[in-house]
């Protein structure tokens, strides 16, 4: 089934994911996601998974996400401002995806950050960032 089962056992388990977060901007992040879920008809599994990663995230980190567009890839040199430890937690938390190596990063990528990894937002990141 793509959809919870027991739709009274749905609203424990979502009452325990929101009991679970451990910073309190976490609680209208987590609402958020699950309207979205509901409304593009995403597997009840997949919403679990992505809340579980909201719980394991910093929120600051999370916060990282609205400096990335679609398509465009940041470099993680910590020049930008960001943070480089929280750009590789969400990359390790599989909000973000690697851009491929050996293509010379951007054009206006300066020749010392050639072998600094870069990053582009995925699917979920996105779904979290525009939720934020």
């Amino acid at each position: 089934g793509r959809h919870a089962k027991n739709p009274d056992k749905t609203g424990e388990r979502v009452m325990e994911q929101l009991s679970a977060l451990d910073q309190s901007e976490k609680i209208p992040l987590v609402g958020k996601i699950y309207k979205e879920m509901i409304l593009a008809k995403r597997d009840f599994d997949d919403c679990e998974r992505i809340i579980l990663i909201i719980q394991k995230a910093n929120y600051k980190d999370l916060l990282l996400l609205k400096h990335f567009n679609d398509d465009v890839e940041i470099i993680n040199n910590g020049k930008n401002g960001y943070s480089t430890l929280g750009i590789d937690c969400l990359y390790h938390a599989g909000l973000l995806n690697k851009a491929p190596w050996g293509d010379g990063g951007e054009p206006d990528t300066p020749e010392e950050d050639y072998d600094i990894p870069g990053y582009f937002i995925n699917e979920y990141g996105k779904l979290i960032r525009n939720c934020l």
